[in-house]
């Protein structure tokens, strides 16, 4: 089952100027043409600032309230420049990895620093996420 609290924290921690590196689409990683400078004129091709990272969460009105674990719908809304490929899809499934335990939020720290992540937390087939829509 999903720990809204959980969820709600994993997105507040990526919210900010971070390098997206190990949740962009393997093919984009391999991009360093699109090159950005930052100050330290570091190049970092998958430096974005998050503005925000919010989720909302509704429980699904069930007509059988015994069913468990209860079905929970999330509405997530992320607010940036721009996005790299399947940036928003590995990010939306980290966070509900996070939720149900699969890996920690402690992680989201050493993922954001830009190298290739030794061991990638996620296990996520996204089953969960059931649509997603772009606006």
């Amino acid at each position: 089952p999903l720990d809204p609290t959980l969820l709600r924290q994993a997105c507040n921690a990526f919210v900010g100027r971070h390098d997206f590196f190990n949740f962009v689409h393997k093919e984009e990683r391999k991009k360093t043409n699109k090159c950005t400078e930052n100050a330290n004129n570091d190049k970092s091709p998958h430096e974005i600032d998050l503005f925000e990272f919010k989720v909302d969460t509704q429980p699904e009105k069930e007509e059988d309230p015994t069913l468990l674990p209860p079905v929970i719908n999330a509405t997530f809304c992320l607010k940036a420049k721009g996005f790299h490929r399947s940036m928003v899809r590995n990010l939306v499934g980290f966070v509900v990895d996070a939720s149900r335990g699969l890996c920690s939020v402690d992680d989201i720290p050493v993922l954001l620093m830009g190298k290739k992540a030794e061991k990638w937390p996620v296990n996520s087939d996204n089953k969960s996420l059931v649509s997603m829509v772009n606006s």
